[in-house]
């Protein structure tokens, strides 16, 4: 039996400068109630360790009891208006919120202001989400999944929207960014003409396949040179103007890179984090195009769950979110147990 671990997996910047400071703060205090609007990260070990040094999180900024306070404001980011209500109610923020986040945040809020209409891809109601887009002023549309683009096209159609910027949740899947920028950039200058309705969602699907599979990684990955990296502005006709930024963080890209190359090695896969970690599921839906016998589990507990063999080669990636202590017991318990089905 062989065990790879990745080398990205566990924690990244933003999350192990949010769990280390909030631990600072707590072991510090003295007098003042702590605590966290919403989950630090999305990890349950990480919270309830939290949790038993005194951090109460709470769901809603109006869950404060007490103006002897500090909030502490999550990895993920917050809404806009948190800061505003805090400032009336001289309550003091602490704001862990990702750099990575509050970039995205700041482009957001400075290309609505120039006129430009925002296309985000994300998970809709994951938080990082919801903080990004409460900088738009009402002028974005979210791009969860591929049928998504033909609903958005039409209400930009709809609307006479000129200009557009496409930028993405840090921790969205590189792969289906790709895909997205290509069939917007190759396709919005329809919205000129009288064949809009080829974004129906089942046009998409086909384009998807005849037009997007086709375009090896190779292309798409020149694509994504020449047309995200660059971030230039891209005149798609006389009338639209379309920026496109890849605003996903580097550690995500690397760990989605990585991950997929050991998905490609190994006979088992085992992908540690949250159940509500947008990465990790990412990470697991990366590994199993690549390795069907794929598992995601939050503690090595859930090990349990399925059967390990002799001759095994194991690799292990984790998100963001996971903390070493996870990865290690996880690395502990594959090589302390029999070689049986558990």
């Amino acid at each position: 039996m062989e065990i790879i671990v990745g080398k990205t997996a566990g924690f990244c910047f933003g999350v192990k400068r949010a769990v280390e400071e909030s631990e600072k703060i707590v072991n510090n205090n003295l007098k003042e109630k702590i605590y966290c609007l919403g989950e630090l990260v999305h990890n349950k070990q990480v919270i309830e360790k939290l949790s038993s040094k005194g951090i109460e999180f709470i769901e809603e900024f109006n869950d404060v009891k007490s103006n002897n306070c500090k909030v502490i404001i999550r990895a993920h980011g917050v809404e806009k208006n948190i800061y505003n209500e805090a400032k009336k109610s001289n309550i003091q923020l602490i704001d862990f919120t990702c750099p990575n986040v509050l970039k995205i945040h700041k482009i957001a809020e400075k290309y609505v202001d120039k006129g430009y209409y925002v296309l985000l891809t994300g998970t809709r109601n994951h938080p990082e989400v919801i903080g990004i887009v409460s900088n738009c002023k009402n002028q974005y549309s979210i791009i969860e999944k591929i049928e998504d683009i033909g609903e958005v096209l039409n209400k930009i159609d709809k609307l006479e929207i000129k200009k557009i910027i496409l930028l993405s949740q840090t921790t969205f899947s590189l792969e289906k960014f790709k895909i997205i920028e290509t069939i917007i950039t190759h396709r919005i200058d329809t919205l000129n003409k009288d064949s809009i309705n080829i974004f129906n969602n089942d046009k998409i699907k086909t384009i998807n396949k005849d037009k997007i599979k086709t375009i090896n990684n190779e292309k798409i990955n020149t694509i994504n040179t020449d047309k995200i990296k660059n971030t230039t502005t891209n005149k798609l006709d006389k009338n639209y103007d379309l920026i496109v930024k890849n605003t996903i963080c580097a550690a995500t890209e690397i760990r989605q890179k990585e991950t997929e190359e050991l998905s490609k090695k190994v006979d088992k896969m085992i992908i540690i984090g949250g159940k509500k970690s947008s990465n990790t599921k990412k990470l697991y839906e990366i590994s199993l195009k690549n390795c069907k016998s794929t598992f995601c589990i939050e503690t090595y507990q859930d090990i349990k769950e399925f059967k390990i063999d002799e001759n095994d080669r194991i690799g292990i990636m984790a998100g963001a979110s996971t903390p070493d202590m996870s990865i290690k017991e996880v690395i502990n318990y594959i090589n302390n147990i029999k070689v049986e089905v558990l």
